[in-house]
């Protein structure tokens, strides 16, 4: 008897150790997690601040490569509809330029546009005019975007050059 007391007091002991190393470990694994949530608030606003730059670089660049290249005085903001939301938006006499402006843009950016401006036609289409120039801002045009941008002629630019600039005398709301 006296064994088996000696045993299971062993085993406790070893049980009190083992829960002692857990209640460590999960103090451990709270203090990472916790690390780790600090370091996801703060890519969460590294990204929104960056997100927020591209637009606003990209308004700012569009407002002047219009007067240049157009000669039109537009304001270029963002419109935000129910339903549609656009980063780049601006009107001026019976043209309007409709767009978003991404760090990274493929395909799917263009896609994107495309159903937008879709939707702005069977929804707003008071929101549209006669000319609509459609338009990509982005720092890193993604493989497929230039080809695609050709086809649906879409401006691609960045705040150094023209990616993709079609002819904006043959766009119209038939083109887009």
């Amino acid at each position: 008897m006296r064994r088996e007391i000696i045993r299971f007091r062993k085993e406790q002991t070893s049980l009190r150790e083992k829960q002692v190393k857990l209640g460590e470990d999960s103090n451990e694994m709270l203090k990472m997690l916790r690390s780790m949530d600090l370091r996801l608030e703060r890519i969460e606003r590294m990204l929104e601040k960056l997100t927020l730059s591209i637009e606003e670089e990209a308004k700012s660049i569009l407002e002047y490569r219009v007067k240049r290249d157009l000669g039109l005085e537009m304001k270029i903001e963002s419109l935000i509809l129910p339903e549609i939301e656009l980063n780049i938006y601006g009107v001026s006499g019976d043209t309007c330029i409709v767009g978003e402006a991404s760090v990274r843009a493929g395909v799917r950016v263009l896609e994107r546009l495309l159903k937008k401006i879709e939707k702005l036609k069977r929804k707003f289409p008071e929101k549209l005019r006669k000319r609509i120039i459609p338009v990509i801002y982005t720092s890193l045009p993604l493989p497929g975007l230039v080809e695609r941008a050709k086809v649906e002629k879409i401006w691609v630019l960045k705040a150094t050059e023209d990616i993709v600039k079609p002819d904006f005398n043959d766009l119209s709301e038939k083109d887009s």
